[in-house]
């Protein structure tokens, strides 16, 4: 009996470990960027410490992915303004920013547990949920955490 639980908790942390290590974008992640479009990455960090949970990530209220922990997608955009927001099922809030994009740009935003200490870098911060927040962050750090993710 003891090992019918053991096994059948195994099996529970399994499906568990998957889901929190996996992304889902709804858009194409092959294709090269439109010239006249911005790219807009989402990066969720192994290092993320808290929930389980994947993150969904919402532009203009519509989901465009969610990120399982050390995951990231990318979204392309035409030159505007944005609101981008992150959440997950169970917490009450979510963070939330507006974002103006530029043509043939590149952004980059680190999601990260609440109250976590962030290096920002450029207007790019919002903590308004609970348990998350969404900080724009330089090009080469987003870059490094993407290539330590594809490792």
């Amino acid at each position: 009996m003891k090992s019918r639980l053991i096994l059948l908790f195994s099996a529970l942390m399994c499906i568990a470990m998957t889901a929190c290590t996996s992304s889902t974008a709804l858009e194409p992640q092959n294709i090269a960027r439109v010239s006249d479009a911005a790219r807009i990455h989402f990066i969720r960090p192994s290092a993320f410490i808290g929930s389980g949970q994947t993150v969904r990530v919402r532009i203009n209220d519509k989901e465009v992915g969610s990120l399982g922990i050390g995951t990231y997608i990318h979204v392309d955009r035409p030159a505007g303004q944005y609101r981008v927001a992150v959440d997950h099922p169970l917490d009450f809030g979510k963070a939330e920013l507006t974002l103006n994009v530029t043509s043939e740009k590149e952004y980059y935003f680190k999601i990260f547990p609440a109250g976590a200490s962030v290096a920002v870098v450029g207007p790019y911060v919002a903590a308004g949920s609970n348990k998350l927040g969404i900080a724009g962050i330089s090009e080469a750090e987003g870059n490094a955490l993407i290539s330590e993710m594809s490792q």
